[in-house]
């Protein structure tokens, strides 16, 4: 007969938290399991106003194993999907709130760390090796884990620390329209710069120097103009997915603020007789209404048509705006049948005065003109591809010029138009004035214009505004 042995049946709880264990004979046939009798000790220990027993407590009370729990925290964790892994243990570490952008915004990712514990209890002295098993996706992050092989100590261990890395990607694309000699200056997020030559290593193509990462906005905008050109970004803005950026275009071209006649039908012809030689164009379909918007400085030149509106004046805004850009050189002024400043009894056109470049003593009657080159002129670039003389195929209103000034050169002469009927500034400033109506044709008729049938006048007007915006 097997020797019986005192077994721990229970816990009873007197007055006072007392607890008095009591003992008895295993009874034959039962079997006294040890880890039965740690979790008697607990179940006992959880009545009110009893000391609080651990599983830890009964099993040093019953001689069973200890164990210890291990974890960390992870981070900057900013993707899903990361696990770690501890032997046979997987762990799937899920975001924060905050982290996967819920509550802050994807640009404060990370700010929080994530906690993990492994659900494994592993004895002291027991090793461990803490590794990540699946890297985290939607973001492109690489994870590396610091402080994760070893052996457990006395304690529950916390101290495996896991560091994401969010990668990071290119931004670039290409520039066309840059003549040589000539800089593009480019600045990526506000901050980092690249400045393009057509000597440029790689030219067209460029990349920025700083990388942004992954998830992250990316915003493309000129910082410096060229001298001669004006150039705009298109795909400039988006966010990194995992890949570089290579498809940000700079597009540099001359560029021609056309300030039209609402009454004219050739200031549609203008435009695109300027588009098909090259020319990028914007237009406000009355100059009466130009109010400085869009800027004048954002054009290489800029094209004031007058028409049957002589009579009226352009806001003040509108006129600073040009008169601005033109001292300072960024910008030139081309006019037509536009000497009313010179008109003491109307008073118009003051704050654009200094951009005229001859007087006005009157108006002349519409008629068809005869202009001719002035001696030494005709290589001019204004003239380009015209010749010496030639008498225009419509009828023109226009201005009678009287007096060169304001540093004007005289390039052509008119009989009609009081021997003035072109005249040019060269020099920091460049501007260009013809004495007849650009848009004026036939006493004002929509159904014929100038830019529609008389060539000579079409590559008088056009040239005039390449030249004034320096893209010749």
């Amino acid at each position: 007969m097997r020797k019986s042995r005192p077994l721990v049946l229970g816990s009873v709880v007197l007055a006072f938290g007392v607890v008095i264990a009591c003992a008895g004979e295993e009874a034959p046939g039962e079997v006294a399991d040890e880890r039965d009798a740690q979790s008697a000790i607990v179940d006992a220990a959880i009545l009110d106003g009893s000391p609080r027993v651990t599983t830890e407590d009964a099993a040093r009370d019953t001689g069973g194993p200890v164990t210890r729990s291990l974890g960390g925290v992870v981070k900057n964790l900013r993707g899903t999907g990361l696990t770690l892994k501890n032997g046979s243990e997987t762990l799937a570490v899920p975001l924060l709130q905050s982290d996967a952008g819920v509550d802050a915004g994807p640009s404060d990712a990370g700010v929080a760390d994530v906690p993990f514990t492994f659900a494994t209890k592993l004895a002291p002295g027991a090793a461990f090796d803490v590794s990540v098993a699946s890297q985290p996706t939607g973001l492109a992050q690489t994870c590396t884990v610091a402080g994760g092989a070893g052996a457990m100590g006395s304690s529950d261990m916390s101290s495996v620390s896991v560091s994401c890395a969010t990668e990071t990607f290119a931004v670039g694309g290409t520039v066309s329209g840059l003549p040589p000699a000539t800089t593009v200056e480019l600045e990526l997020n506000g901050t980092s710069t690249v400045s393009l030559t057509t000597a440029s290593a790689g030219f067209p193509a460029f990349t920025f120097p700083m990388e942004v990462e992954d998830g992250q906005p990316y915003e493309v905008k000129l910082k410096t103009q060229p001298a001669n050109r004006r150039c705009s970004v298109t795909n400039g803005t988006g966010t990194i997915a995992g890949a570089a950026v290579k498809n940000v275009t700079v597009t540099c071209a001359c560029s021609v603020l056309v300030l039209g006649a609402a009454k004219e039908a050739s200031t549609t012809a203008f435009t695109t007789a300027l588009q098909a030689a090259g020319l990028a164009t914007s237009t406000v379909p009355s100059w009466v209404d130009y109010a400085g918007a869009p800027a004048a400085s954002e054009f290489n030149a800029v094209v004031i048509t007058v028409g049957d509106l002589y009579q009226l004046d352009m806001p003040a805004a509108g006129q600073t705006s040009i008169i601005d850009a033109f001292n300072a050189g960024t910008t030139g002024v081309v006019t037509s049948e536009w000497g009313g400043a010179y008109i003491p009894s109307q008073n118009r056109w003051q704050t654009l005065k200094a951009a005229s470049l001859f007087t006005r003593s009157s108006g002349h009657v519409p008629a068809a003109l005869t202009l001719t080159v002035a001696p030494g002129q005709e290589a001019h670039p204004i003239w380009a591809g015209l010749p010496a003389s030639f008498t225009t195929v419509n009828t023109h209103g226009g201005n009678v010029g009287n007096t060169l000034v304001n540093g004007g050169t005289l390039l052509a002469t008119c009989p009609e138009c009081g021997n003035i009927a072109v005249a040019f500034k060269d020099g920091a400033q460049r501007a260009v004035q013809h004495g007849i109506a650009m848009d004026y044709t036939a006493e004002n008729s929509t159904s014929v214009n100038a830019f529609t049938n008389d060539p000579n006048v079409t590559k008088l007007f056009v040239n005039s505004a390449k030249w004034a915006a320096r893209c010749q």
